[in-house]
């Protein structure tokens, strides 16, 4: 299941239970943290997992936390200079889902993107793409009427179908919200990709761990149409150990060791 969806359930259900949350209980919060504050609540300890939208932390959220787990670096030594608990975590992939053996001959593209046009967020990626005249496939909400004709290709995509779109394109589009661009968030769709052995097209920025640079195609809009060539040439080879590695040191399970060490 990607980030996204986790941070849409996790909110929903929080939503829910949250004023059945009793401080006598022995329970911890553990917080993946999106757009809202989090209440502590009595001295249940409180953890959070920090994955975007950092300017909206509160100072009361870091006094507040046993520990923040941070994906971005850059931020996690921010918050260290304010005297924080915290570490760097970064966003992850999920193991099971996304795999370099689920090419599916129906579901072939050369160059993919998958999320939704916003109005505060436009997705400029996609323009860059189409007018380097790339053979774009989108799959994403209110893009209607703002692609040419054939390019959008449905409103969204299953999640236990999303492994083997991404295994089937040829090259995967990624990009980020300016906030986590600006703070060095690395979203998992960078994880998710290379999990999956396609090559990845990413906004050059601050964040991407070290051991995957190698493997990331970063862009700017002057260098994009040069940097999509490069990553359409190189699908052809086999990949399955940079996905192997990925899924093996950044997956979930591999990020729970590290909470529940902390923990």
């Amino acid at each position: 299941m990607e980030l996204a969806t986790v941070r849409k359930r996790t909110k929903k259900l929080l939503h829910l239970v949250a004023p059945q949350r009793a401080p006598w209980r022995d329970e911890i919060d553990l917080v993946i943290r999106g757009k809202r504050p989090w209440r502590k609540l009595g001295k249940r300890p409180l953890f959070i997992w920090l994955i975007s939208h950092a300017d909206t932390l509160t100072d009361q959220e870091i006094i507040s936390a046993e520990h923040v787990f941070v994906a971005s670096k850059t931020y996690a030594k921010k918050l260290h200079e304010k005297g924080a608990a915290v570490s760097h975590l970064p966003q992850c992939t999920d193991a099971d889902l996304f795999r370099s053996d689920l090419f599916e001959p129906t579901l072939r593209s050369e160059v993919l993107f998958v999320g939704n046009w916003r109005a505060e967020f436009q997705r400029p990626v996609v323009n860059l793409a189409l007018a380097a005249g790339c053979p774009l496939s989108v799959y994403g909400r209110k893009w209607e009427g703002k692609l040419p004709d054939g390019v959008l290709k449905g409103a969204s995509i299953s999640n236990d179908k999303l492994g083997a779109h991404y295994a089937s394109a040829s090259v995967v589009l990624n990009d980020h919200h300016p906030d986590m661009l600006r703070n060095g968030f690395v979203s998992n769709r960078l994880y998710d990709v290379l999990a999956s052995g396609t090559p990845v097209m990413n906004e050059e920025m601050a964040g991407i761990p070290a051991d995957l640079r190698e493997f990331v195609f970063n862009y700017k809009p002057d260098t994009f149409p040069d940097q999509i060539d490069r990553a359409l040439a190189d699908h052809n080879k086999d990949r399955t150990a940079i996905a192997n590695y990925v899924r093996a040191q950044h997956s979930f399970e591999n990020r729970a060791q590290t909470i529940r060490a902390v923990l």
